[in-house]
């Protein structure tokens, strides 16, 4: 039997669509540094560096926006260079997954939290209130669940190139 020549057509109609719309990596990469430039700089201002507006709880959600943001764009960068090379990229999804689980509860925790005691304590919109660090624990959030889409998609992408390798021949090989 030709592996080669075989109608490919119902392999594509059974393999699972990726989930989010074709966009260039270097799109996805801008958003992505746009994310770690924002991080970095809500934990630089809100570390104390300048004393109005210091607030540590700010500074942390800050900064761990940015880092989700660091491993996204290097889920990025790993995949288009995997691509470009014409491999498969290594599956490390389960550790994204779960670090994208994970930051995004601690990020939902700290916008819900947050928000209750500012709304609770009828706090005004400062640089040390409770609203700015909801604001940051929802940007942690956000770039918790677009790393996890992102994560999900990639695997979808890496099953389907799979399916459509040809197989190897490396069981037809002697090593005699």
């Amino acid at each position: 039997m030709d592996y080669y020549k075989m109608d490919q057509q119902p392999l594509l109609q059974k393999a699972r669509k990726p989930t989010l719309p074709e966009v260039s990596y270097s799109l996805r990469k801008s958003v992505a540094v746009v994310g770690i430039i924002f991080g970095l700089a809500a934990t630089i201002v809100f570390s104390g560096l300048l004393p109005q507006f210091k607030n540590p709880w700010a500074s942390g959600l800050g900064a761990g926006s940015g880092i989700v943001a660091a491993v996204t764009l290097w889920n990025h960068s790993r995949y288009q260079a995997a691509e470009q090379a014409g491999t498969f990229p290594t599956s490390h999804s389960l550790l994204f997954r779960l670090f994208a689980i994970i930051s995004g509860s601690l990020g939902m925790a700290g916008f819900l939290g947050f928000l209750f005691v500012g709304l609770y304590n009828l706090e005004e919109l400062t640089g040390r209130s409770p609203y700015i660090c909801a604001i940051w624990g929802f940007a942690l959030a956000k770039w918790s669940i677009l790393m996890l889409l992102y994560t999900n998609d990639y695997e979808k992408r890496r099953e389907i190139r799979k399916q459509l390798a040809p197989p190897s021949d490396s069981h037809l090989t002697s090593y005699a």
